[in-house]
C-alpha cells in the first residue's frame, strides 16, 4: 500500500473523509477531502461548527435577525434559512388596499393616482377632457356645438325658435316676452234706451252703458283692442252686476291692468 502511495493511516479531521483506500488493506488511505453534502453559506447566512473548504454542514441566520409580520424595513436584509425569511429589521405594518375607486392595475390613457398605507401605487380612470365638456346635447331641444371630446360638448344649440343657450346654467332659455292687457272703460248716457233697442219713442228713462276696451300690448307694442258693452241700466234681463255707471268718470280705468311673464330670464324651460 505504501508503495502504491497509500500513506495515511490516521483519522481525517472533523467534516473530512479518506479520499481512496488502498485495495489491498484498507486501513491505508492516500488523504483526506471534505466530506459530501457540505453546503456554502450566503451572506448574512453564518455557517454552523467548522468549516471544511469553506463550506458547512449547515447554515443559520444571525441571532440578531428576526421575523417581521408585515416584511422587511426599506434597506433591511433578510435571511432564509429553510423557507423561513427572517430581516435585520421590520417596517411598521399597513394596510395594502388601495382606497375607494382605485385599483393597483394601471388603466392607461388619462388617470388620477393615490397609494397604500404601504405606497403602493394605485390608479383610478378619469376623461382625458377637461371639465367643461359635460354637455351630451341629446335632450329635447338640444344639438350638438363645436368640436367634441368623448362624446360630450362644451355647450349645446338650442334647436327650438326662440330659445337660446344660456351657458351658466347648461340649458336652453326662451326668449322673454312681456303681455299686458290694459282695460279702461267709459260711461255714456242715452236718455232713449227702452227694451235693449235704440229708439226715440220720447220715453225719457235713464239707462247707461259702460264701454269697456281691452288693448292687448306686447312688449310695448299694441296687439288691438276690443270694445265691450255693459247695460247697466233699462230692461236688459242679464243686467251687470258691476257698480253704477255713474259712478265712473268718462274714460275712467276699470278692472286690472294685468301683466303676464311668458318666462323669466335665466331659467330653463
Amino acid at each position: 500500500c505504501r508503495n502504491a502511495g497509500y500513506t495515511q493511516t490516521a483519522a481525517c479531521p472533523t467534516l473530512q473523509v479518506p479520499n481512496k483506500k488502498c485495495p489491498y488493506n484498507a486501513s491505508y488511505y492516500d488523504k483526506c477531502v471534505c466530506q459530501s453534502g457540505l453546503v456554502t453559506c450566503s451572506s448574512p447566512q453564518i455557517g454552523v461548527g467548522t468549516s471544511c473548504g469553506g463550506k458547512y454542514q449547515s447554515c443559520q441566520c444571525p441571532s440578531s435577525y428576526k421575523s417581521c409580520d408585515c416584511g422587511g424595513a426599506v434597506g433591511a436584509s433578510s435571511c432564509t434559512i429553510n423557507g423561513q425569511t427572517t430581516y435585520s429589521s421590520c417596517k411598521s405594518c399597513c394596510s395594502d388596499t388601495c382606497p375607494s375607486g382605485y385599483s393597483k392595475t394601471n388603466p392607461g390613457g388619462c388617470y388620477d393616482t393615490s397609494s397604500t398605507e404601504c405606497g403602493t401605487t394605485c390608479y383610478k380612470s378619469k376623461s382625458c377632457c377637461d371639465s367643461s365638456y359635460k354637455y351630451t346635447c341629446t335632450e329635447a331641444n338640444k344639438a350638438p356645438s363645436g368640436t367634441p371630446c368623448e362624446g360630450k360638448y362644451k355647450s349645446c344649440a338650442c334647436t327650438k325658435s326662440g330659445y337660446s343657450w344660456v351657458a351658466n346654467k347648461g340649458c336652453c332659455n326662451k326668449t322673454c316676452t312681456e303681455e299686458r292687457r290694459v282695460i279702461t272703460c267709459s260711461c255714456s248716457h242715452y236718455k232713449n234706451f227702452m227694451n235693449g233697442n235704440w229708439t226715440f219713442s220720447g220715453a225719457e228713462s235713464t239707462p247707461y252703458v259702460r264701454f269697456r276696451t281691452e288693448t292687448i300690448y306686447i312688449d310695448g307694442i299694441s296687439q288691438g283692442s276690443s270694445t265691450g258693452a255693459d247695460y247697466l241700466n233699462g230692461n236688459i234681463a242679464a243686467a251687470s252686476t258691476m257698480s253704477a255707471c255713474e259712478a265712473l268718470p268718462i274714460g275712467s280705468f276699470c278692472g286690472t291692468d294685468d301683466t303676464t311673464t311668458n318666462c323669466v330670464t335665466g331659467t330653463c324651460y
